[in-house]
């Protein structure tokens, strides 16, 4: 009886310090952290785990924690810069409702209803208005969609798939007799689809030489993204000649920088006593960040993508620099409600493989 008195408290007080020990060693875990963000499990050598008084493996003490994952919302990407091929920028003007710029988070594609609500007001009123919404597809090639509301209730809908390789590569208008509204879940933002789209029409489709291609937006509008953020990561779409890109003004060229030069935006600066009457220095990136909704001028919300030779705003076309005069032009120039003295263009002229080897930037003599 004794023996059993004396074994049974002893076996408790056993229990109770392996209970202590596992509880230790979960706090520690929910504590740590890895490197990478995820929980850190406590790392023991097998001489600990033996009884010897050799040291564990921990991090520093202090350590700094990763932080916590973030809202969905903050993984939204930049929106895209409303830069449309020239023959898509002519469309007649209507009331701009907004630009949906649908974000993919973890939640799911997230947009802005406000433009919608616009739209749909502007329909039920029997005024014509419209709508760009930019998304992706399920696969992730980005896409854009204009719809337009006709004053007799029909829709126009754009569509802009030349950058999904899984499509046909082109730009569509759609005639529809309608646009319906869904929304399957309370929680979810509705969904507006065209119905009873009957009349279909090719804009651009693969090889029109006269317009830009996809792969040729889609540089531009990471150049564009550039110079509005200065952020070098989205250069990484725009192939720059690896003998130099020259920049220049109008018919001159001026100086030649390498693609690591071309990382910084005051490398871009171009000194000149007077150009046009305006006093320099002269930047390509400047002009290219001037316009879109957060510019100076918001009623410059689009830009148009012309190839080749264009007007000098009312003025007849300006020769390109001779050096480039055989490669391809693409411009970039603002569309909206300003005066040739507010005009200005950027040319980029690319080598046959597709390469940028020179830029120029042009303005309207005041």
């Amino acid at each position: 009886m004794e023996r059993r008195r004396f074994v049974r408290p002893l076996g408790l007080v056993l229990a109770f310090i392996a209970l202590s020990v596992v509880v230790v060693a979960i706090a520690s875990v929910g504590r740590g952290r890895s490197p990478v963000g995820g929980p850190r499990a406590s790392v023991v050598s097998s001489a600990a785990a033996s009884g010897t008084t050799e040291p564990t493996a921990t991090l520093p003490a202090d350590t700094p924690e990763a932080p916590e994952p973030s809202n969905p919302m903050a993984e939204e990407a930049m929106a895209r810069p409303l830069l449309m091929p020239a023959l898509i920028s002519a469309r007649r003007a209507m009331d701009f409702c907004g630009h949906d710029s649908i974000a993919r988070t973890r939640l799911g594609d997230i947009g802005d209803q406000e433009p919608w609500e616009c739209l749909l007001a502007a329909r039920d009123a029997g005024r014509a208005a419209e709508v760009v919404r930019d998304a992706l597809t399920t696969e992730g090639a980005p896409t854009r969609s204009i719809f337009r509301i006709r004053p007799t209730g029909e829709i126009e809908w754009w569509n802009d798939a030349t950058r999904d390789p899984f499509s046909t590569h082109q730009w569509t208008m759609s005639v529809c007799g309608r646009l319906e509204t869904f929304q399957a879940d309370p929680s979810e933002s509705p969904v507006h689809i065209p119905d009873d789209c009957d009349r279909h029409e090719v804009l651009i489709g693969p090889g029109r030489e006269d317009q830009p291609s996809g792969d040729e937006m889609a540089m531009l509008e990471a150049l564009t993204l550039f110079a509005r953020t200065d952020d070098p990561q989205f250069l990484a779409d725009v192939p720059f000649s690896v003998d130099g890109v020259r920049l220049g003004l109008a018919d001159r060229l001026i100086v030649v920088l390498s693609p690591e030069e071309l990382v910084r935006p005051k490398a871009w600066h171009l000194t000149a006593e007077a150009f046009r009457g305006f006093v320099g220095p002269f930047s390509a990136l400047e002009l290219l960040a001037s316009w879109g909704p957060d510019s100076a001028r918001p009623f410059v919300r689009e830009a148009s993508v012309t190839v080749g030779p264009h007007p000098h705003c009312v003025s007849p076309a300006v020769p390109a620099p001779p050096e480039v005069a055989e490669l391809r032009r693409l411009s970039i120039q603002p569309v909206g409600e300003l005066a040739c003295p507010a005009w200005w263009t950027v040319d980029l002229f690319l080598e046959p493989d597709g390469d940028i080897a020179a830029v120029t930037l042009d303005r309207y003599e005041p």
